[in-house]
Protein backbone atom coordinates (compact mmCIF):
# COMPACT_ATOMS: atom_id res chain seq x y z
CA UNK A 1 0.00 0.00 0.00
CA UNK A 2 1.22 3.54 -0.65
CA UNK A 3 2.48 5.75 2.15
CA UNK A 4 1.18 9.21 2.88
CA UNK A 5 2.43 12.02 5.09
CA UNK A 6 -0.37 13.65 7.06
CA UNK A 7 0.50 17.22 8.11
CA UNK A 8 -1.80 18.93 10.59
CA UNK A 9 -1.68 22.72 10.75
CA UNK A 10 -1.27 24.70 13.95
CA UNK A 11 -1.29 22.04 16.67
CA UNK A 12 0.69 21.99 19.92
CA UNK A 13 1.75 25.63 19.62
CA UNK A 14 2.05 26.64 23.27
CA UNK A 15 -1.34 25.73 24.78
CA UNK A 16 -3.37 26.02 21.58
CA UNK A 17 -4.91 23.09 19.70
CA UNK A 18 -3.41 20.34 21.84
CA UNK A 19 -3.07 17.09 19.92
CA UNK A 20 -1.68 14.12 21.82
CA UNK A 21 0.24 11.99 19.34
CA UNK A 22 -1.04 8.70 20.81
CA UNK A 23 -4.62 9.92 20.25
CA UNK A 24 -3.68 11.07 16.74
CA UNK A 25 -2.28 7.61 15.92
CA UNK A 26 -5.46 5.93 17.20
CA UNK A 27 -7.63 8.33 15.22
CA UNK A 28 -5.70 7.50 12.03
CA UNK A 29 -5.93 3.76 12.74
CA UNK A 30 -9.67 4.20 13.31
CA UNK A 31 -9.93 5.61 9.79
CA UNK A 32 -8.50 2.32 8.51
CA UNK A 33 -4.90 3.39 7.99
CA UNK A 34 -2.09 0.98 8.79
CA UNK A 35 1.59 1.27 9.71
CA UNK A 36 0.73 4.55 11.47
CA UNK A 37 3.65 6.44 12.98
CA UNK A 38 3.98 10.00 14.18
CA UNK A 39 7.04 12.22 13.97
CA UNK A 40 7.80 14.83 16.60
CA UNK A 41 4.95 16.42 18.55
CA UNK A 42 3.72 18.75 15.84
CA UNK A 43 1.03 16.91 13.92
CA UNK A 44 3.12 14.83 11.52
CA UNK A 45 2.16 11.25 10.70
CA UNK A 46 3.08 8.64 8.13
CA UNK A 47 0.34 6.17 7.22
CA UNK A 48 -0.24 3.40 4.74
CA UNK A 49 -3.59 3.58 3.02
CA UNK A 50 -5.27 2.34 -0.13
CA UNK A 51 -4.46 4.57 -3.07
CA UNK A 52 -6.62 7.69 -3.00
CA UNK A 53 -6.49 11.39 -3.76
CA UNK A 54 -4.56 13.31 -1.13
CA UNK A 55 -7.30 15.94 -0.80
CA UNK A 56 -9.84 13.22 0.07
CA UNK A 57 -7.52 11.75 2.68
CA UNK A 58 -6.90 15.23 4.14
CA UNK A 59 -10.64 15.90 4.30
CA UNK A 60 -11.32 12.63 6.12
CA UNK A 61 -8.59 13.30 8.69
CA UNK A 62 -9.75 16.90 9.18
CA UNK A 63 -13.35 15.76 9.73
CA UNK A 64 -12.26 13.08 12.22
CA UNK A 65 -10.10 15.56 14.15
CA UNK A 66 -13.09 17.88 14.48
CA UNK A 67 -15.64 15.18 15.29
CA UNK A 68 -13.55 13.04 17.64
CA UNK A 69 -11.16 15.54 19.25
CA UNK A 70 -12.87 18.88 18.74
CA UNK A 71 -9.93 20.28 16.75
CA UNK A 72 -10.87 22.57 13.86
CA UNK A 73 -7.54 22.56 12.04
CA UNK A 74 -6.32 22.31 8.47
CA UNK A 75 -4.73 19.14 7.11
CA UNK A 76 -2.43 18.68 4.12
CA UNK A 77 -1.48 15.23 2.80
CA UNK A 78 1.38 14.28 0.47
CA UNK A 79 2.40 10.94 -1.01
CA UNK A 80 5.90 9.59 -0.51
CA UNK A 81 6.88 10.41 -4.12
CA UNK A 82 5.44 13.93 -3.76
CA UNK A 83 7.59 14.51 -0.67
CA UNK A 84 10.65 13.20 -2.49
CA UNK A 85 9.92 15.68 -5.29
CA UNK A 86 9.67 18.52 -2.75
CA UNK A 87 13.15 17.67 -1.49
CA UNK A 88 14.59 17.25 -5.00
CA UNK A 89 13.04 20.51 -6.24
CA UNK A 90 14.39 22.73 -3.45
CA UNK A 91 15.88 25.74 -5.29
CA UNK A 92 17.94 27.01 -2.35
CA UNK A 93 21.31 25.93 -0.97
CA UNK A 94 20.99 24.51 2.52
CA UNK A 95 23.76 26.29 4.39
CA UNK A 96 21.65 26.47 7.55
CA UNK A 97 18.66 24.10 7.60
CA UNK A 98 17.09 26.13 10.43
CA UNK A 99 16.60 29.02 7.98
CA UNK A 100 14.94 26.96 5.25
CA UNK A 101 11.31 26.01 5.62
CA UNK A 102 8.70 24.45 3.42
CA UNK A 103 5.09 25.63 3.44
CA UNK A 104 2.88 22.81 2.20
CA UNK A 105 -0.23 24.09 0.40
CA UNK A 106 -3.54 22.25 0.04
CA UNK A 107 -3.76 23.42 -3.57
CA UNK A 108 -1.88 25.62 -6.00
CA UNK A 109 -2.68 29.32 -5.49
CA UNK A 110 -3.18 31.51 -8.54
CA UNK A 111 -1.23 34.57 -7.53
CA UNK A 112 1.70 36.75 -8.49
CA UNK A 113 3.95 37.25 -5.48
CA UNK A 114 6.24 40.25 -5.00
CA UNK A 115 9.79 39.04 -4.38
CA UNK A 116 11.04 42.58 -3.71
CA UNK A 117 8.63 42.99 -0.79
CA UNK A 118 10.48 40.33 1.21
CA UNK A 119 14.10 40.98 0.13
CA UNK A 120 16.69 40.00 1.25
CA UNK A 121 14.70 36.93 2.25
CA UNK A 122 13.63 34.66 -0.59
CA UNK A 123 10.84 32.33 -1.57
CA UNK A 124 10.01 30.05 -4.45
CA UNK A 125 6.54 28.80 -5.36
CA UNK A 126 6.64 25.19 -6.49
CA UNK A 127 3.92 22.60 -7.01
CA UNK A 128 1.62 23.12 -4.00
CA UNK A 129 4.64 24.18 -1.96
CA UNK A 130 6.40 27.39 -0.97
CA UNK A 131 10.10 27.22 -0.21
CA UNK A 132 10.95 29.93 2.32
CA UNK A 133 14.55 31.05 2.85
CA UNK A 134 14.70 33.14 6.01
CA UNK A 135 17.43 35.65 6.75
CA UNK A 136 17.16 35.07 10.50
CA UNK A 137 14.55 33.91 12.98
CA UNK A 138 11.16 33.41 11.28
CA UNK A 139 9.38 35.51 13.92
CA UNK A 140 9.02 38.99 12.48
CA UNK A 141 10.05 37.87 8.99
CA UNK A 142 8.59 39.55 5.93
CA UNK A 143 7.94 36.09 4.47
CA UNK A 144 4.65 36.07 6.37
CA UNK A 145 3.47 38.56 3.74
CA UNK A 146 3.76 35.81 1.14
CA UNK A 147 1.50 33.44 3.08
CA UNK A 148 -1.02 36.20 3.75
CA UNK A 149 -1.08 37.08 0.03
CA UNK A 150 -1.77 33.43 -0.82
CA UNK A 151 -4.60 33.29 1.72
CA UNK A 152 -6.16 36.52 0.42
CA UNK A 153 -6.12 35.10 -3.11
CA UNK A 154 -7.50 31.74 -1.99
CA UNK A 155 -9.20 31.89 1.46
CA UNK A 156 -9.87 28.12 1.54
CA UNK A 157 -6.16 27.38 1.14
CA UNK A 158 -4.52 25.40 3.95
CA UNK A 159 -0.87 26.28 4.59
CA UNK A 160 1.26 24.35 7.05
CA UNK A 161 4.96 24.99 7.45
CA UNK A 162 7.74 22.54 8.33
CA UNK A 163 11.45 23.18 8.78
CA UNK A 164 13.89 21.61 6.35
CA UNK A 165 15.07 18.86 8.70
CA UNK A 166 11.47 17.78 9.40
CA UNK A 167 10.72 17.83 5.67
CA UNK A 168 13.72 15.58 5.01
CA UNK A 169 12.73 13.18 7.80
CA UNK A 170 9.13 12.93 6.58
CA UNK A 171 10.26 12.36 2.99
CA UNK A 172 12.58 9.61 4.18
CA UNK A 173 9.91 7.91 6.29
CA UNK A 174 7.29 8.15 3.54
CA UNK A 175 9.60 6.53 0.99
CA UNK A 176 10.89 3.56 3.00
CA UNK A 177 9.42 0.23 1.96
CA UNK A 178 8.07 -1.79 4.86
Amino acid sequence: MPKYAVLVRGVNLKQHNRLVMAEFRELLKGLGHTAVTTYLNSGNAIVEAPETRTDRLAGAVRAALLEQLGLDVGVVVRTGPELAAVVESNPFPVADPALLRVAFLSHQPRIDLDREAVAPEEFHLGDRVLYLKYGGHPRGSKLGLVARACLRASPELVITERNWNTTLALADRANVNT
